[in-house]
């Protein structure tokens, strides 16, 4: 890898939001599960890939900054800067300090999964175009949820933040290069977007157009955006030899299963799927494609899994059905419990888009059951039900849905 990438240094802003709650709750977004990994590996790994010279992270999550630590080694506990979001000025002006006489930084949004060759992509455009900074753009139909630019001959004329980011359907896509003033802005608006805004008034900034695929993190359901991402990648079977697959298990297509997995008999597997380290695939039951099981979870006997993502220490029961849903850290499902996944004609959730099935067009979205819940026998889910964190829901409930 050429040096000329060795002259950058990267932040990777990781701060809690609202908008992924209740699966963030005592717990972090950054280090919930896509495919294996938490959200944060894949921004670390890919500024890895270019080999950046240093590496910063601003969060205001004690078990991220722990995670970091303990996982990236002893040159992350130090770069680590824990701070509220109302202190960021004053974080900004300690990490000057760290980062020493550069000229332009790399800021990374740390909920970003895209291809590392993105990142390669910035840095090339920043080297070729000759001019101040860059940003990595992506076209977007849902401009509401996002933060957009104006273009003009493939400069970016204006940073547009909701509401007023549907002006455009060119998102920011969460990656830059940037002048070192930027910095400097930030400390004055103590807030990264508005720094954005004003250094493009100041400074000639263009655009790295990406047109493969990528997702920032907003939404619970965003997670399943990434899972149907990263799994449609996926052409082969990867199953570790440390994997118990009783004979009569059928595992059809591309599927990943990790060291530990015990797959029961009569299971049946049909990738792309991701089985994360010991968990438990129980007798009769069916993981269906775009879904990941992530580590140490457990299904139970004759319950199937459908485009959803089970995170780690979750525990579904048997004969459940879990259809386009995301189930947080150490939630627990009775035996029985149905999440239902066809939301009604005419409602419309932001990032979510209807597909065909069988002539007919729906948009499916099931629970998001937050850290730690509790879902009683028998209990019936309608489409878009949130379970709050550490709520128990009693036996033969039912729960409407309701789209937050």
């Amino acid at each position: 890898m050429s040096k000329l990438y060795e002259r950058y240094k990267a932040i990777v802003f990781a701060f809690e939001d609202k908008d992924i709650s209740p699966l963030n709750i005592n717990y972090s977004k950054y280090l919930l599960r896509v495919i294996g990994k938490p959200i944060i590996n894949y921004v670390i790994e890919g500024l890895k890939s270019i080999r950046v010279s240093e590496i910063y992270v601003l969060t205001d999550n004690k078990r991220l900054s722990k995670y970091l630590g303990e996982f990236w080694g002893e040159v992350f506990e130090e770069n680590t800067i824990l701070t509220s979001r109302d202190k960021l000025s004053e974080a900004i002006i300690e990490l000057k300090d760290m980062l020493g006489k550069i000229t332009h930084i790399l800021i990374a949004n740390g909920e970003l999964i895209v291809d590392n060759s993105a990142y390669k992509f910035i840095i090339e455009t920043h080297t070729t175009s000759g001019v101040d900074g860059v940003f990595l753009t992506v076209p977007v139909t849902d401009s509401e949820t996002y933060t957009t630019v104006l273009l003009e001959y493939n400069l970016v004329k204006d940073v547009l933040l909701p509401p007023e980011s549907t002006k455009s359907s060119i998102a920011y896509g969460g990656l830059s290069i940037l002048p070192i003033d930027a910095l400097d802005y930030i400390v004055e608006f103590n807030d990264l977007y508005l720094a954005l805004k004003k250094v493009i008034s100041k400074s000639r900034i263009v655009q790295a157009a990406w047109n493969k695929p990528w997702v920032l993190i907003k939404y619970p359901w965003d997670i399943l955006s990434a899972n149907k991402m990263l799994l449609s990648e996926l052409k082969i079977k990867r199953i570790s030899t440390n994997a118990r697959i009783a004979p009569s298990a059928v595992i059809e297509g591309p599927v990943i299963i990790e060291d530990g997995a015990i797959i029961d008999h009569n299971a049946v597997i049909k990738g792309p799927a991701y089985i994360g380290r010991e968990t438990l695939i129980g007798m009769g039951a069916f993981i269906r494609e775009h879904s990941s099981i992530e580590d140490n979870a457990v299904i139970g006997a004759y319950s199937e899994i459908k485009r959803s993502s089970i995170q780690v220490h979750a525990n579904i029961s048997s004969w459940c059905f879990i259809g386009d849903s995301v189930v947080g850290v150490n939630a627990s499902l009775g035996p029985k419990v149905v999440t239902l996944n066809v939301l009604p004609s005419g409602i419309k959730v932001s990032r979510l888009h209807p597909v065909r099935v069988k002539g007919r067009t729906l948009t499916k979205l099931g629970a998001i059951i937050g850290t730690g819940a509790r879902i009683g026998a028998c209990t019936v889910l309608y489409p878009g039900a949130y379970i709050d964190a550490g709520k128990w829901i009693k036996p033969l409930s039912i729960v409407e849905g309701i789209i937050r």
